[in-house]
């Protein structure tokens, strides 16, 4: 086998390794979709509810920061972590250490799934899920009160998105954490190979106790 990077095979690779971690990758973005969906649905200001303000009497959209960077990160390294999971199983790890592809092309396809797709997957339904209730809520403002008057104007929530390119801090804040997903990508890709068993929480363990 020329062990050199090769296109046909390594698109015959993606499609096989699609057969093996594209169920635990689906299953994985159908939780994180809920969990999302629901975070809004309990957080988002609605005309029904009380509190729906901040102090600068702007609707009070904030709960979006700590739950896109939480839900991320969980995302990304549950991901990660499952990616060689079949490596803790001897009958598994024999067949895919004989796969008759390159290293290189083997390294690529995991870059792909856990650093790539998993990423941009990820950031395209939290911002699709963070427009449609945007949407909603800016085509009810009317129905809004601050302190008890409807007639005072609501500003227009903006989608997160357009919040963070807007604003000079925020786009200075994302560049500082442009590396963040992908050091917790290899982070937990390598203890997914280390450790037999329990591939999460033995590296979140690691992880803690290296910081300490």
């Amino acid at each position: 086998m020329n062990n050199t990077f090769n296109i046909n095979r390594f698109g015959l690779l993606l499609k096989r390794q699609w057969l093996d971690f594209g169920k635990i990758y689906l299953i994985s973005l159908v939780v994180v979709i809920g969990v999302i969906i629901g975070f809004y649905a309990y957080s988002a200001p609605l005309p029904s509810k009380a509190n729906n303000f901040d102090y600068d009497s702007n609707l009070d959209m904030r709960f979006r920061y700590p739950l896109f960077l939480i839900i991320g990160f969980l995302f990304i390294s549950i991901v990660a972590s499952s990616y060689f999971s079949l490596l803790g199983q001897k009958s598994r790890a024999i067949l895919e250490l004989m796969t008759p592809a390159s290293t290189f092309e083997k390294f690529l396809t995991g870059v792909f799934y856990t650093a790539i797709l998993s990423l941009i997957s990820y950031l395209i339904l939290f911002y699709i899920t963070d427009l449609a209730f945007v949407k909603y809520i800016n085509a009810h403002s009317a129905e809004f009160k601050i302190n008890g008057d409807s007639k005072k104007a609501i500003q227009p929530v903006e989608s997160i998105a357009a919040q963070i390119f807007d604003d000079v801090n925020y786009r200075a804040f994302l560049r500082s954490f442009l590396a963040i997903p992908f050091l917790v990508t290899s982070v937990f890709l390598l203890g997914s190979i280390y450790f037999n068993r329990f591939h999460y929480i033995k590296t979140a363990v690691s992880v803690m106790v290296f910081q300490e």
